[in-house]
């Protein structure tokens, strides 16, 4: 069996930074959507509302399954935003996907 380090070596790097742009695509894409909640709903420091974020934020509102309470999300709280972007993200798949889908809606 012939077996060469430095072959092993290059391939577990090359892993490693796959890894790493994963995670680092996943944060962008959480934060891009985050924001875009936040500038649409004003979030938790009461920030002004622009017309792109506002169209988003009334996208996720009328494609969240329906329930019994009628309950909104607490657009005041950062967990419950990051939480709702989360769900985006799962939705749509990836988060390139996500963010992608998240222009043609803000358009």
């Amino acid at each position: 069996m012939n077996f060469d380090p430095r072959f092993c070596d290059e391939t577990f790097r090359a892993q490693v930074f796959i890894n790493k742009m994963n995670i680092a695509c996943d944060a962008f894409a959480e934060a891009t959507i985050t924001r875009m909640i936040k500038t649409g709903s004003g979030g938790p420091e009461n920030m002004d509302i622009t017309d792109q974020g506002l169209r988003f934020v009334r996208y996720l509102m009328c494609n969240r399954p329906a329930n019994n309470w009628s309950t909104l999300p607490n657009f005041k709280d950062e967990h419950s935003v990051r939480e709702m972007a989360r769900r985006f993200i799962s939705h749509w798949g990836s988060p390139i996907s996500a963010v992608e889908a998240m222009y043609k809606i803000i358009g």
